[in-house]
């Protein structure tokens, strides 16, 4: 591979090769690659609903309805009815979840350290630096567009 290749085809490889290693450690499991980062974030922003989630992980309502189908068949999140909008669902992980996360965390770490291998404590900072003003970079272009 070319040194000066286009950013977005770098990030795009990363993101393939993460998703094939996270569908290869879980593959027993009964959540596919796509939906771990859909079950991470419900984690951490317990009893949003559907449509806050599809906005926050930048995917459109169709396909975060399909990760929050999936991930309710696999027992790892409930609905809950909220109850300022009678329309709308809570999203909750079940302790299915919590468990789950506990693999995850050791797999997510494995992962970290394939991909930082070789790097030293301030090449990883910097690194990390950098791809926070990329995504905050993307995230100002996307709002701008609305």
């Amino acid at each position: 591979m070319e040194k000066n290749e286009n950013i977005g085809k770098l990030f795009s490889i990363l993101h393939r090769q993460g998703q094939m290693f996270f569908q290869k450690a879980f593959e027993d499991d009964e959540i596919g690659g796509g939906q771990i980062f859909f079950l991470l974030h419900l984690i951490f922003k317990k009893g949003i609903n559907q449509k806050t989630l599809a906005e926050e992980m930048f995917v459109d309502k169709g396909t975060a309805a399909r990760a929050v189908d999936h991930l309710i068949q696999a027992g790892l999140i409930r609905r809950q009815p909220d109850p300022e909008d009678g329309r709308a669902y809570q999203l909750y992980p079940t302790e299915k979840a919590f468990s789950f996360y506990k693999t995850f965390e050791l797999r997510a770490n494995e992962w970290e350290q394939i991909l930082t291998k070789g790097l030293s404590d301030k090449m990883i900072v910097e690194l990390k630096s950098v791809i926070n003003k990329i995504v905050d970079n993307v995230q100002n272009y996307r709002n701008s567009q609305k």
